[in-house]
């Protein structure tokens, strides 16, 4: 069932002042400079995040996922440098599979920062893990230009998995990982959910958590696109959320609902403007366990 909400009916200044005033594409600063902007700018300490996860099918020894998130490379003053650290950071943690859920590219109105995604990819291509690195777009790809997004990730040798199963192997294990399109500007394929092998567990990837009312029920799925709020207040709700589907209570965190499990990051970056206050960015790991 889908959400009674679309995408089109709930907009935000944000987002409004974003498609009115988004710099023109393609990027051509591969320093990301910020200028008067830097000592605005500058990232605050992100954190690392883990959620253990029941998945039927899986063995013994859990699969671990890093998932990086809304990373929006250069909506910090020296994100490229911020970014090859949290790179080597993923690596460092030596998980199973590296999953990226999106939103590449800073598309703030202001403050400089206009990376190219060649440069992007370039960098996240340092990723690795045993049973791969997995990619899907957010919403600002498609708004850059998902092509030039695309060809950018295919020279870095980046598999974008958008609407396609992969199945990933460790040490004789398999698990299956459906990655879909944005649920705002894509054509998300359920009927992935059909060709899922037989007994075999699955982790599903999506941009937006909004997607989550179509999807079946009982899936474990991992998203970002919330930022977690990007500005929250402690025992309050995200006073702001990006547009879309997805209520407040998914902004972040590990959410129960459907009869299944939606993990959803609050990113790396930002967007709209370069502030975090009481949400900080954050690396997840997601521990998928037998039942």
């Amino acid at each position: 069932m889908r959400s009674p909400k679309t995408g089109g009916e709930r907009t935000s200044l944000v987002s409004w002042l974003n498609r009115v005033l988004s710099p023109r594409t393609p990027f051509s600063d591969p320093e990301g400079r910020k200028g008067l902007w830097t000592r605005f700018t500058h990232a605050p300490d992100h954190r690392l995040v883990t959620y253990r996860v029941p998945l039927a099918g899986i063995g013994a020894r859990p699969w671990r996922a890093a998932l990086l998130a809304d990373l929006h490379v250069g909506g910090h003053a020296q994100d490229l440098r911020r970014l090859a650290a949290i790179v080597a950071e993923t690596n460092g943690l030596e998980p199973d599979l590296i999953l990226l859920l999106g939103d590449y590219m800073n598309m703030m109105p202001f403050g400089g920062g206009r990376i190219p995604p060649t440069t992007i990819a370039q960098v996240l291509a340092r990723l690795s893990a045993p049973a791969g690195v997995l990619a899907i777009f957010g919403n600002h790809e498609w708004k850059y230009g998902r092509d030039a997004v695309a060809d950018a990730f295919a020279a870095a040798g980046l598999a974008v998995v958008e609407n396609e199963i992969v199945v990933v192997e460790r040490a004789g294990e398999r698990l299956a990982v459906l990655g879909l399109e944005d649920d705002c500007y894509g054509n998300p394929d359920l009927s992935l959910f059909e060709r899922v092998p037989p007994g075999m567990p699955a982790l599903v990837m999506t941009h937006d958590p909004g997607l989550y009312w179509d999807i079946p029920e009982g899936q474990v799925v991992v998203a970002g696109h919330m930022h977690g709020g990007q500005i929250r207040i402690p025992g309050l709700p995200a006073p702001v959320v990006p547009s879309g589907r997805a209520p407040r209570r998914w902004a972040n965190g590990h959410i129960r609902e459907r009869g299944g499990h939606l993990i959803v990051s609050a990113g790396l970056g930002v967007s709209g403007f370069p502030l975090r206050l009481g949400m900080p960015p954050e690396i997840v790991v997601v521990e998928l366990v037998a039942p």
